[in-house]
């Protein structure tokens, strides 16, 4: 199942964050000690999953640098970091899964093993990762994942998803509005004093 090839993953590229080496071992024993069967594409998503990540770790995490706004990478949490380096290399190399499923995997695993904040942390990278500065993009994502569902490859679940997506970036937009005003308020502040 790929959820459960998403979370072991994660949990490789956690491991990865502390001694930055690939471990093989460690691979092979999460993908036998699942509690579910995994398939054989499973495995392959796993593989490429943590291998991509691993080649493009400086990529990904300049990533989350940029986006993440007061934060330095170290001062996140690790679990943090992981999901969002596994979320943001499957939305920039992995075309066969819709961002929106992507970013809510990431959420659904921050519920699962981070705090409770860590969630709109995390939801609110992914949203101006995806964003990227421009709407449009979203907008194209929800559409190719209603002709998904509308083919049957999606489930349900996949609409619920895109619907999130867009709430997330409306909720991203009017945080960045109320970050510019107190901006503009604290600037004007300092000017005063």
């Amino acid at each position: 199942m790929r959820r459960d090839a998403r979370e072991i993953s994660f949990k490789l590229v956690f491991e990865y964050l502390f001694k930055n080496e690939k471990n093989i071992d460690l691979q092979a024993e999460l993908a036998v000690s699942s509690e579910c069967k995994l398939s054989e594409d499973d495995l392959k998503l796993i593989d490429s999953t943590y291998a991509g990540v691993v080649e493009h770790s400086e990529e990904l995490q300049d990533a989350i640098r940029g986006l993440a706004v007061g934060f330095t990478l170290e001062r996140m949490y690790k679990t943090d970091v992981a999901l969002l380096m596994v979320a943001i290399y499957e939305i920039k190399y992995c075309d066969d899964i819709p961002n929106v499923v992507s970013v809510n995997e990431a959420l659904e695993l921050s519920k699962k093993y981070s705090s409770e904040k860590s969630t709109s942390f995390i939801n609110g990278i992914l949203a101006n990762y995806m964003k990227g500065g421009n709407a449009e993009v979203v907008a194209t994502e929800v559409v190719t994942t209603e002709e998904v569902a509308s083919e049957e490859v999606a489930s349900e679940e996949v609409v619920e998803t895109a619907e999130i997506a867009v709430e997330t970036v409306e909720a991203v937009e009017e945080i960045t509005t109320e970050t510019e005003v107190i901006e503009e308020v604290a600037t004007e502040n300092e000017e005063k004093n």
